[in-house]
């Protein structure tokens, strides 16, 4: 909730913070669950966890499972799928190779297919999970909802990332967009918090050089795309930003 909290006194409960700035623990406003999952990305659960930059990502969630009190902790990794802890036992769901994507809505989608997974169907958390993640592929690359029918028939390939990103390597995104106006800004700032939560290493001219003369930023600004893997432009009318 946006403008406010709800206090939950809930026998199951999916709890996952929608807060890219300032995560807050469950039970920090009252809240308590018998059986309580949290549902993050890294970047969230790195927030809810101090010092957790040195942490491998399983350090991380049992971690996270012992200081909030939760039965399951899932941590989703981008392109690496999620990682899904169990009352002790680690395993990993693939993320699903898509021909389109479309975000706005996709953790919504997870969460919600997680939790009808473990909490009304009795499945596993590993098992709800892999169902989670097949309906989030589905809605990135339909822009619907799937139900269970649907989801039946469909079948999308497992994203398999390259050794070289599995073994460490970060690709840097050159992140190109106008940052005119409030909104704009809102969305250079968005898309930047978005590819460092995937482990990419982002370069932002508006962030990283900042507003200045032609003089002061151009050699800048192109030194950034020489050193890229990947430019990401945002299309924001006929302006791509400075790039």
């Amino acid at each position: 909730m946006i403008d406010g909290t709800a206090v939950v006194n809930a026998k199951y409960a999916v709890f996952d913070p929608q807060n890219a700035d300032c995560p807050e623990s469950f039970k920090s406003n009252g809240s308590t669950a018998e059986h309580l999952a949290l549902v993050l990305n890294r970047y969230e659960a790195n927030l809810l966890m101090p010092d957790s930059s040195i942490m491998s990502v399983e350090e991380l969630a049992i971690k996270l499972a012992k200081q909030e009190g939760a039965e399951v902790v899932i941590i989703k990794m981008g392109p690496q799928g999620a990682l899904v802890y169990e009352k002790g036992n680690i395993t990993t769901v693939p993320a699903y190779r898509t021909r389109k994507i479309w975000k706005i809505g996709s953790g919504d989608t997870f969460a919600a297919h997680f939790a009808l997974g473990w909490m009304d169907n009795g499945l596993s958390a590993h098992a709800a999970a892999e169902k989670a993640s097949i309906a989030t592929a589905f809605y990135c690359e339909h822009q619907g909802f799937p139900d269970q029918e649907l989801l039946k028939t469909y079948s999308p390939d497992p994203l398999v990332p390259s050794a070289r990103y599995c073994d460490g390597y970060t690709p840097n995104v050159y992140l190109a967009g106008p940052f005119f106006t409030l909104a704009e800004l809102w969305m250079v700032g968005q898309a930047r918090r978005d590819l460092l939560a995937m482990g990419l290493d982002v370069f932002s001219p508006y962030h990283d050089v900042g507003i200045g003369s032609a003089e002061d930023v151009v050699e800048k600004d192109l030194e950034g795309i020489r050193k890229c893997d990947v430019l990401l432009a945002i299309g924001d009318g006929a302006y791509s930003g400075r790039s």
